[in-house]
């Protein structure tokens, strides 16, 4: 996703131009994109809710959640294969616990799809500068089931909202949106035989009209000479100041400028606290600290 945000940055910044995807806009916000199709594609299913009832009690069809554990949120373990529930009582991350060997609370990529099909790809930086942008389908291959993987991404979230006393204040620009979801054959890929330390550590990445590709050490998400990635927030905070209007006062931190997108975090909460109410789970925050930085430290 790091690199799809790069991506927006980019047209962004040559909005107007013949090859751009963007262009420049009088509307609610600076930039509007042209109609465009984001698909996504997986070898596997998405780790958490979709994958472990697909292997669980694969269904051909959408199936609605018929047990909390089908619609609460799981969290990675680190340095093993699987996730972990999340109840609404789990105590909030903290930096200092981090240090001390407290579990990190990742999310799996179901609940962060999930999370996607309700506010957007665009995260709540770029949805200052643009409206929200869902993936419009998702190709998934080794550990198909179409009922789980919607479930999963999708028909939870509207089950909860639905039964959601504020669901009418739901922010105009953002609404659920259910991808289509397809299934092709995987190459070479299976799931079980997964060993988590087998795993390589290096990762790239790159976009459309780079040069050469970025090699990254997964383990910490820097280049192999400690130098910052080009997809790191840090990296990313400063496309998006450059991108902003030079006479709009910009907050000076990463935090305080994702708090500025005021209708994209009234739709988080909402879409949160639908989730805790209906299945008793809950979506913890990472530490301030993480996100409490400006471009002149």
């Amino acid at each position: 996703r790091r690199s799809l945000l790069r991506w927006l940055h980019k047209q962004l910044s040559s909005a107007g131009e013949p090859h751009s995807y963007a262009f420049k806009s009088k509307g609610k916000t600076p930039f509007e994109l042209r109609p465009i199709e984001l698909w996504l594609y997986c070898s596997q299913t998405p780790c958490g809710t979709a994958a472990n009832f697909s292997r669980i009690d694969p269904q051909p069809t959408k199936l609605p959640c018929t047990t909390k554990k089908h619609g609460m949120f799981r969290t990675k373990v680190e340095g093993q294969l699987g996730t972990h529930p999340m109840n609404a009582t789990e105590p909030a991350q903290s930096s200092d616990g981090l240090l001390l060997g407290t579990r990190s609370m990742c999310y799996s990529c179901s609940d962060k799809l999930a999370k996607r099909c309700v506010l957007g790809v665009q995260g709540a930086l770029l949805s200052q500068l643009i409206p929200p942008l869902y993936i419009t389908g998702i190709i998934v291959g080794d550990v198909f089931s179409h009922g789980h993987i919607a479930r999963a991404l999708c028909c939870r979230s509207q089950i909860a909202l639905d039964n959601h006393e504020t669901n009418q204040f739901f922010p105009c620009d953002f609404a659920l949106h259910h991808p289509k979801i397809g299934h092709c054959w995987p190459f070479s890929t299976n799931r079980s035989k997964q060993v988590s330390k087998n795993r390589t550590k290096v990762s790239l990445n790159w976009v459309s009209g780079d040069e050469h590709m970025e090699k990254l050490d997964a383990t910490t998400g820097r280049l192999k000479n400690n130098d910052t990635s080009q997809i790191s927030k840090k990296a990313l905070f400063r496309s998006f100041r450059s991108l902003c209007n030079p006479e709009q006062s910009v907050a000076s931190t990463y935090k305080d400028n994702k708090n500025r997108s005021i209708e994209y975090q009234r739709a988080k909460k909402i879409w949160v606290e639908a989730m805790r109410n209906k299945f008793h789970t809950c979506w913890s925050r990472k530490p301030s600290e993480i996100d409490d930085f400006s471009l002149d430290k």
